[in-house]
């Protein structure tokens, strides 16, 4: 769990090199903003939002694998 913003942007930086800068800047902000309501991004959701902004996964299986594990995109739950 993570406990700040800087915490949650750390897990960002790993991914710099494989997202253009404005992906990098979008989820950079979408972390800014949970922040700001004391929610801090933990190294599986920054991974989820990087996914997304490339393309690799839709807001739905985000969703389908934020309950249902990654096992769900492989089939195994229902999807939406």
């Amino acid at each position: 769990m993570a406990k700040s913003k800087e915490e949650s942007l750390g897990f960002l930086k790993k991914y710099k090199d494989q997202l253009t800068d404005q992906q990098y800047k979008n989820v950079a902000m979408t972390i800014g903003h949970q922040a700001i309501e004391g929610i801090y991004c933990t190294e599986e959701s920054v991974d989820r939002m990087v996914r997304i902004e490339k393309g690799e996964l839709t807001f739905d299986q985000a969703l389908d694998e934020l309950f249902f594990g990654k096992e769900a995109l492989h089939g195994h739950a229902s999807s939406r």
